[in-house]
């Protein structure tokens, strides 16, 4: 079936006449009323009956026409909606989250600016962990993934660091080491804590225990949970101390959270994952947007701190419809 043939098929719709039709065509009567010939043997069935002076749809033909006026306009666009997609402006952007990337008030911030400036790009996400996004980045499952560094750099993949994201000491509910004014790295020896599973993020599982191991300090782990956001439930129950992103600990469940300990350095980097064959340009400019956005320069080198509202705690050069969060406006 030609689309020439319906467009053919319509105008004859609209006259109800051959010759009519044809004239509008700038084509032959019997050259036309064999495109409908032909367009009837393509569909195995009658589109017209043949009246005195006139033609008339049959139930076929009506069907036809609802459907031939869709196809036709949809033709019509697709010149202008396939230079938008080699444009990077459509398309659908699949993305994972790092279960200890997720609470990280630059990401959602950042996916909302660039959804308002790319509304034709449909953003899919899931979460993992790292070795589940490796995985499903690596088959074309995922375009792209908020993720901790791998130790062991995949040669498929291309990390590409977007800030440093600082880490805080959570304690219990009443625990005498959180009402101190000062606290050091030392203070916390023999302290108990609360641990996730190293395989759900080994980077950011090591990176804790070198910096205790560097500051003179052994953790003593006493449990370790399946999940990053399950600390929070069993140091509020008061099974020990935990490390978790500054921006979890905004979920505080009556706990205390340190940001400064002394003689001891918690910062992880934060990266956006792709594949290294994926060369479109859906996603080269959604990492382009994605870098220039932590990188955006505000001048302040204050953290929000947990009790700071909701919108402020979105920074100001994303939520002021700019591109994106230094690495200091990061909590």
């Amino acid at each position: 079936m030609e689309v020439r043939h319906l467009r053919y098929f319509l105008t004859v719709v609209e006259t109800c006449n051959y010759k009519l039709s044809a004239s509008r065509l700038d084509l032959g009567q019997a050259s036309l009323e064999r495109s409908m010939r032909a367009l009837e043997n393509d569909l195995k069935t009658r589109l017209f009956v043949r009246r005195p002076h006139t033609l008339e749809l049959t139930r076929a033909g009506q069907v036809l026409r609802q459907a031939a006026v869709k196809m036709l306009g949809e033709a019509e666009a697709l010149p202008d909606r396939v230079n938008r997609g080699a444009r990077g402006e459509i398309g659908t952007l699949r993305i994972g989250l790092a279960d200890s990337t997720a609470f990280n008030p630059f990401i959602p911030a950042a996916i909302q600016a660039y959804r308002q400036i790319r509304p034709g790009i449909d953003l899919v996400l899931s979460d993992g962990d790292s070795q589940d996004l490796c995985d499903s980045l690596s088959d074309g499952r995922l375009d792209a993934a908020f993720m901790r560094p791998m130790q062991v750099p995949c040669a498929t993949l291309d990390c590409q660091v977007l800030f440093e994201e600082e880490m805080a000491l959570i304690f219990p509910p009443a625990h005498p080491l959180a009402e101190r004014s000062a606290l050091s790295a030392a203070d916390l020896m023999d302290e108990p804590f609360v641990m996730f599973r190293r395989d759900l993020s080994p980077t950011l599982y090591d990176t804790m225990i070198s910096a205790f191991v560097r500051a003179g300090v052994t953790m003593r782990i006493v449990q370790e949970v399946p999940q990053l956001i399950s600390l929070l439930s069993f140091v509020a129950a008061g099974v020990g101390l935990a490390v978790v992103p500054a921006s979890l600990g905004r979920l505080s469940l009556g706990c205390t959270m340190r940001r400064r300990i002394d003689g001891l350095s918690l910062r992880v980097p934060l990266s956006l994952a792709t594949r290294t064959t994926d060369q479109r340009v859906i996603v080269s400019e959604f990492v382009a947007y994605l870098k220039q956005a932590s990188a955006c320069p505000d001048g302040s080198d204050a953290a929000p701190s947990p009790s700071t509202p909701e919108r402020d705690a979105v920074p100001a050069c994303v939520r002021e419809d700019r591109v994106g969060p230094s690495v200091d406006c990061i909590d």
